[in-house]
């Protein structure tokens, strides 16, 4: 080798040499600033989330805080969680370390949020925002653990070279995972698009998850960019593409503006809801507007009912906003800014179906006042929403009225027969135990707690306070008071309460005695302790007391046998006291049924009647049993020379006193033809018809038609009027004019489906025949057996109809609840199980009153009532008018029983001039004269001795015939021409019946 290449290969070697160290410095040099970038990027990531989990825990403590207090609207709400999934989306992200996404670190750092979103949504739904605001810290934790246990499991299939590797098989199946994941969701999304639109999103974010999860990788190995983005480019294609055409889809929809209906209002009677019992919202009474059941208690629950048509893939909600206006704030209560709550959704498609808005009050703990309340009606699919603009209204909430019940001490009786203030007699120790044993309810029965509550006792001096006091937690007291020797039998109770921010002041009474009589007898207090009975009474009470009785009468056998009208009697019982003596009926099964039935005129009717258009024409018909309405069908054609548009439609109308007037509903347009035949006319959806009722079908038509059908004896049969068909048939119907031309129009209904049940009704009426001083009670008492619904009415005459019980017996008679001309009560007990068969077995049913024995005491105003205590003088004075009586003859003071009183010996002078005297005078014979009748003989009319004056009666003849009118020929002629009236006035003397009339007449001119 020669010098020459030698020193060229040296000098190549140190060129190299040189390069590579130049090389080794640059990359060292890279390496550390990598190194450095690695450092700051791992220190910024910590910082973002160190901040992300900050911000995450202030919002979701101040989100919770807002809704335990109620400070914040619902719509800013909705924002702070929503800032929670975004939030969370952050801490998932920075908890990557290097912000390397793989696979399943995309799957949980998006499919945590996502889930969370969907529970949010769903909670969101049924009104459950606190526990929607919890979602997301749940889900953080959850993730994070379930994140951790994968990258152990990853590690370790690695470590130790699984045959079986979660990793190798995710790779081998990724492809088949995506299509079947997509398929399924196909069908995921379209059921879910035909049950429950509104949770569309769900189905959503399922598909973009599935989509990250098993989107196929690229090969491409041209650099890590080039890996990491064709390797997402797949996935985020698909989810563009998909999102985008859902987004679009939705937001055309969106567009379309949403009418507002229009709202109904009922309220559920307060003693339903306590029974417990299933509530058919459709057969409240429903008010066309809120005034009709403004205003409501606190505790009150009120429907609002609006008719709701959805379409495929729509679901309807009702939202309902209440904002207080004026409220007067009360200390530990909450006034909030709003309070919102919504109706459950009602999934399309569907036509003019019933949405029921249930609002409890006593569920949002509102304070009494004025509010506001908006009601909107929204349209949802998916990610579309659309709301109507809200009707508002003025709604004014008022307190509630409290009551007193009973604690139920004793399970050997009913608490009817001792209610909350009983008497209990010690027979050894001769005094009377009064137990004020109850408990303080609102108008749901739900205990309330009160101070102040005032125990009152009718003693001697009327009502005296025995204790104030406060009521337990759950509502209860308890407070006894003894009564030495005797204890009036009608003593009453008394519990007062003043009321205060949320109730109504409370007065109850009810009997406080034994309240059962002892011995037929009653008898008077000791209320001092001394032994003997004190006079609690005035001198006029003990005169009414002599001349009247207080009694009782039941039912007879007879009478509760005929009032039975489902159910069997088994046994008559004592129906007096509550001695277990019982009169027992036993319940009738009666099969639940379905069907289908018609009613109307079905015969073709050979009488024709031309209809011009714009009209209304109907017949009344009664309907036999409940029915659900479908088609109405009309025998009839088209009018000769009918013009356009020949169509009709068919509606159905309430009855009012004969005449049509509410419209139910109308059916769907019919074009008519020329041909004669039965026109069916269909509703959609079926209208409802009660059993025994009368309803107008009718035809309404815009062109003209002739119906057919066949006259009866009655001029209200058919009810007409005119009525533009463009805007629908009138509600109400208008007025009418009326004939007998029964229409052929019949009407075909679904017979309304019943389960089986076993049933009692029962009606008994019975009266007082005695001569009657006051009605004063009606008491009950009664069981089941099995346990069955009882629902006891007692008949309101005023009203009239039934009043159903809630409070208990003893029931005041007050003049709505008896027939005063024949002091006649009447009640009605309607028992049902529906599953099994049982007996009701009654123990007490009577009527108290009081028995006037007839002359003893004036119901009058007593006039004079002196107590003869002067002790002194020869006079005494009246306590009422300060009238002076004087005593005469030998009457002398002496001690009474009470203060002085006056001794009448019978041994003094007759009465002096001057003192009132009670005498008599008769008619003497002279004034006796008689017009018809002879005078025989004058008696003694002093007194009953049959010593009797006499008159004889004169006999005058009967008529057998008379006439009435001018008998004599007259010497005038009048002419009468035909098809004419004329006649003269005469008047009748004596009661008769006319047989003939005669005139003196001729025809003229050889007339017929």
């Amino acid at each position: 080798m020669t010098e020459n290449s030698l020193k060229v290969r040296f000098e190549s070697q140190e060129l190299n040499r040189s390069i590579k160290q130049e090389e080794s410095s640059r990359i060292s040099s890279v390496y550390q600033k990598i190194k450095n970038i690695s450092n700051n990027k791992k220190r910024l990531i910590s910082i973002n989330l160190l901040l992300s989990l900050i911000g995450f825990i202030t919002v979701y403590l101040f989100t919770t805080g807002s809704l335990v207090k109620g400070s914040l609207p619902i719509g800013l709400i909705y924002a702070l969680i929503l800032l929670e999934t975004i939030l969370l989306l952050f801490v998932m992200i920075f908890s990557t370390k290097n912000l390397r996404f793989t696979k399943f670190r995309l799957l949980f750092m998006i499919g945590s949020p996502l889930l969370s979103l969907t529970l949010i949504s769903l909670l969101s739904s049924e009104g459950n925002l606190l526990l929607a605001s919890q979602v997301p810290v749940i889900i953080l934790p959850l993730t994070l653990i379930i994140q951790a246990i994968y990258k152990i499991a990853k590690r370790d299939s690695y470590r130790y070279d699984y045959e079986f590797s979660f990793s190798k098989l995710y790779h081998k199946h990724k492809v088949f995972g995506l299509w079947a994941s997509l398929i399924i969701l196909f069908f995921v999304y379209s059921f879910i698009f035909y049950t429950e639109p509104q949770n569309l999103t769900f189905s959503a974010f399922m598909v973009i998850g599935f989509t990250l999860m098993f989107t196929k990788k690229s090969k491409t190995k041209a650099s890590n960019y080039c890996n990491i983005r064709d390797q997402h480019l797949r996935s985020v294609t698909l989810i563009s593409i998909f999102l985008i055409c859902m987004t679009s889809i939705f937001a055309v929809g969106s567009i379309i503006p949403v009418a507002t209906p229009s709202f109904q209002f009922a309220i559920v009677s307060q003693s339903s809801r306590i029974e417990g019992a299933d509530i058919d919202f459709s057969n409240l009474e429903y008010y066309t507007s809120l005034d009709g059941i403004n205003p409501l208690t606190i505790n009150d629950k009120f429907i609002i009912m609006c008719d709701a048509s959805p379409s495929s893939g729509q679901a309807a909600l009702v939202r309902i906003r209440l904002i207080p206006e004026d409220i007067s704030p009360i200390e530990g209560y909450i006034i909030k800014s709003s309070y919102e709550l919504t109706s459950g959704y009602l999934n399309g498609p569907v036509r003019n179906r019933p949405l029921y808005t249930k609002i409890s009050l006593d569920t949002l703990d509102l304070l009494p006042g004025r509010y506001k309340l908006y009601i909107s009606y929204d349209i949802r699919s998916g990610f579309s929403y659309r709301s109507s603009a809200p009707r508002v209204y003025d709604l004014t909430i008022i307190k509630d009225d409290l009551k007193i019940i009973s604690t139920e001490p004793f399970d050997f009786m009913p608490s009817s027969l001792y209610g909350s203030v009983y008497t209990v007699e010690n027979d050894i120790g001769n005094y009377f135990t009064v137990s004020f044993d109850g408990k303080v309810v609102n108008s749901l029965n739900e205990p309330i707690s009160v101070k102040g509550l005032e125990l009152n006792l009718q003693l001697r001096n009327g009502y005296e306070n025995l204790t104030t006091l406060d009521t337990n937690k759950d509502g209860s007291f308890f407070f006894t008071y003894q009564i030495n020797g005797s204890f009036a039998l009608k003593s009453r109770a008394q519990i007062e309460y003043a009321g205060d921010a949320l109730y109504n002041p409370l007065a109850y009474e009810e009997m406080a005695g034994l309240e059962r009589e002892i011995n037929d007898h009653y008898f008077f207090p000791d209320t001092d302790g001394d032994g003997y009975p004190n006079w609690d009474f005035t001198l006029y009470d003990l005169l009414k007391m002599q001349a009247t009785e207080g009694r009782h009468i039941m039912p007879t056998q007879s009478e509760i046998e005929n009032g039975i009208s489902t159910g069997t009697f088994n046994t008559y019982g004592d129906l007096e006291f509550a001695d277990f003596t019982e009169t027992s009926i036993d319940s009738e099964f009666t099969a639940g049924g379905s069907g289908t039935g018609t009613f109307g005129y079905e015969t073709d009717g050979s009488t024709k009647l031309t209809v011009r258009k714009d009209t209304k024409t109907g017949s009344i018909f009664t309907i036999s049993e409940d029915g659900d309405v479908t088609t109405v069908s009309a025998y009839l054609k088209l009018g000769g020379g009918a013009k356009s548009p020949k169509v009709a439609r068919a509606a159905i109308y309430t009855d009012n006193l004969g005449s049509p007037d509410a419209l139910l509903d109308e059916s769907i347009a019919r074009t008519i033809t020329g041909t004669l035949q039965w026109w069916d006319f269909t509703f959609s959806p079926s209208v409802h018809l009660d059993a025994n009722t009368p309803y107008w079908l009718v035809i309404h038509t815009a062109t003209k038609i002739d119906i057919y059908g066949t006259p009866i004896p009655s001029t209200t049969q058919r009810s007409y009027n005119d009525d533009s068909y463009a805007d629908f048939a009138d509600d109400p119907f208008g007025a009418a004019t009326q004939d007998d031309l029964q229409l052929s129009i019949y009407a075909s209904y679904d017979i309304s489906s019943s389960p089986d049940s076993n049933d009692i009704i029962a009606e008994f009426e019975w009266s007082v025949s005695d001569t009657v001083q006051s009605m004063d009670y009606i008491q009950w008492d009664y069981r089941t057996n099995p346990s069955a619904t009882v629902d006891f009415y007692i008949w309101n005459y005023n009203t009239p109809g039934y009043d159903l019980q809630t409070s208990g017996s003893p029931l005041a008679l007050t003049t709505d609840y008896y027939d005063g001309p024949t002091n006649t009560v009447k009640v009605k007990f309607d028992c049902d199980s529906p599953s099994s068969a049982f007996s009701l077995y009654i123990d007490v049913l009577r009527i108290d009153y009081t028995f006037s024995l007839g002359g003893g005491a004036s119901t009058d105003t007593l006039d004079f009532y002196a107590l003869f205590d002067e002790n002194t003088g020869v006079s005494s004075f009246d306590k009422i008018n300060n009238f002076e009586g004087f005593l005469q003859g030998d009457t002398s003071w002496t001690s009474g029983i009470h203060n002085s009183s006056l001794l009448f010996d019978g041994d003094g002078l007759p009465p002096n001039s001057g003192v009132n005297e009670t005498r008599y005078v008769m008619p003497s014979q002279n004034n006796f004269s008689t017009s018809d009748g002879t005078f025989n003989y004058y008696g003694n009319l002093e007194s009953v001795d049959y010593n009797e004056t006499e008159i004889v009666s004169e006999f005058i003849p009967g008529l057998s015939a008379g006439t009435l009118g001018y008998n004599s020929i007259g010497g005038t002629r009048r002419r009468i021409n035909g098809n004419n009236k004329q006649g003269s006035k005469f008047t009748l003397s004596e009661a008769g019946t006319v047989t003939s009339i005669s005139v003196w007449a001729k025809l003229r001119n050889g007339g017929n």
